[in-house]
């Protein structure tokens, strides 16, 4: 019967279209974890490079008082501890050369975490979030500073390495809330 068949083919189309339809709703859905999921995962790495950053700092000052202590001593010493005096301004050239390989290694974690935040924006994009992720303004500051507090640790230069630092790190603390902020607003 030709009624018969047309009511079957009605209803396995509308069938088919509730499928595409339960599909698309799980896709959205799938999408939506991803985010959240990469989300989550941009604010952890970006609190240990905080705390890395923060630690890399402390050790930037404390160089820079054994600095400042060697050079006070020297105008101090006599002739006869030159030799000591200079294994102590190698010893500081080292530690400074270690500290800028240290700000070496968190520049590009920095820039993996960057590239993490860019692939949440396309995503929110995609799913038309309207959350308010670090601008590319903040990312090029906090790489900006890095590289500077790196150039002025391999000059040996820990007292001018402090301010970048310190400034990169208090842009990445500010990334850090936004980003959980964001967060806080999808729950």
């Amino acid at each position: 019967d030709l009624s018969q068949i047309q009511k079957i083919l009605d209803k396995l189309n509308q069938n088919t279209d509730n499928l595409e339809k339960e599909l698309e709703r799980t896709l959205e859905l799938f999408k939506q974890l991803q985010y959240e999921f990469k989300l989550d995962q941009a604010i952890n790495d970006l609190k240990e490079q905080v705390a890395e950053q923060k630690s890399l700092l402390e050790k930037t000052e404390a160089l820079e008082k054994n600095t400042e202590s060697s050079e006070k001593n020297k105008g101090e010493e006599k002739d006869g501890n030159k030799d000591a005096s200079k294994e102590d301004s190698n010893k500081e050239s080292l530690e400074s050369q270690e500290l800028a390989d240290e700000q070496e290694k968190l520049s590009e974690d920095f820039e993996k975490t960057s590239e993490k935040i860019d692939e949440l924006k396309e995503l929110g994009e995609e799913l038309q979030q309207e959350d308010e992720l670090p601008s590319d303004e903040d990312v090029s500051d906090v790489q900006e500073q890095q590289e500077e507090s790196k150039e002025m640790l391999k000059q040996n230069s820990p007292s001018k390495a402090k301010s970048p630092q310190n400034k990169a790190l208090q842009k990445m603390q500010k990334m850090q809330q936004q980003m959980e902020g964001a967060e806080s607003s999808m729950s």
